[in-house]
């Protein structure tokens, strides 16, 4: 027991260091495929499914994770996929940004700038739109894959998905790999504050699943597919996990 503990130990303050070095918002910087222009006094972005580092940033998923999500790697799959997604007129609970021109030779989309901020996984009120939103995308046969926070605004109390280039067709097995995702970035934000966690985790499932996400993708949550993400969250952080969920699959 005590070496579990002083493995906890060490896992934690790893965890506390790499969230200070990277936060989300500096992490979406150098990764960010997309930029910001000015196009006669409006606020556009233009995303280069093409970008080098497009490539860069999905290719260690695309190898490493493809027993659990099928990543897609090359500019024209993830070009398709969030074709698809944004062109998709059936949402309820959040919107999308307007899409202003798409060149499907170049593999460039440019869209509405929305001006809001990102979900945050240390508030309440942000988690349960984390979980309501992503119920809806799994209930009309959408499964995520890239389940970032900063791949969800709220502007004027609005939530919006704003990148879906991960997204592919839905499967209880794929929902549930955005599910362990979601609740990997709750545990990030409140790794210290274990019984905080417990509280978002608990608001986070309780949206997910009263707004029609899907049942068999939640009670799927610690299977083995998802261990690779399951396992970089801290021990404390693992149990309160496995209880909440067993208390909605029982």
């Amino acid at each position: 027991m005590s070496f579990v503990r002083e493995i906890s130990s060490e896992l934690n303050k790893v965890i506390a260091e790499l969230k200070k070095a990277l936060s989300m918002e500096s992490l979406d910087v150098l990764i960010a495929q997309s930029e910001v222009r000015d196009l006669g006094g409006t606020k556009v972005v233009v995303k280069r499914f093409t970008s080098e580092i497009g490539l860069l940033k999905w290719l260690p998923p695309a190898i490493l994770l493809r027993a659990s999500y099928p990543f897609a790697l090359t500019p024209k799959e993830r070009f398709k996929r969030e074709k698809r997604f944004m062109e998709y007129s059936g949402w309820q609970s959040f919107r999308l940004p307007k899409i202003y021109s798409v060149d499907e030779e170049e593999l460039v989309v440019v869209r509405e700038f929305i001006d809001g901020l990102p979900l945050k996984c240390d508030r309440l009120d942000d988690v349960v739109i984390l979980g309501r939103v992503l119920a809806e995308i799994h209930s009309k046969g959408f499964s995520m894959g890239d389940v970032k926070p900063t791949n969800f605004l709220v502007s004027s109390g609005v939530p919006y998905v704003i990148d879906a280039e991960q997204s592919t067709p839905f499967k209880y097995e794929l929902g549930s790999w955005d599910i362990a995702v979601a609740a990997f970035f709750i545990a990030l934000a409140n790794y210290v504050e274990v019984s905080k966690f417990r509280e978002l985790f608990e608001e986070f499932s309780k949206a997910y699943l009263q707004f029609g996400g899907s049942e068999e993708s939640y009670c799927e949550l610690l299977s083995p597919r998802n261990a690779v993400v399951i396992t970089f969250m801290p021990l404390p952080n693992t149990f309160v996990l496995y209880e909440v969920q067993k208390s909605y699959c029982s």
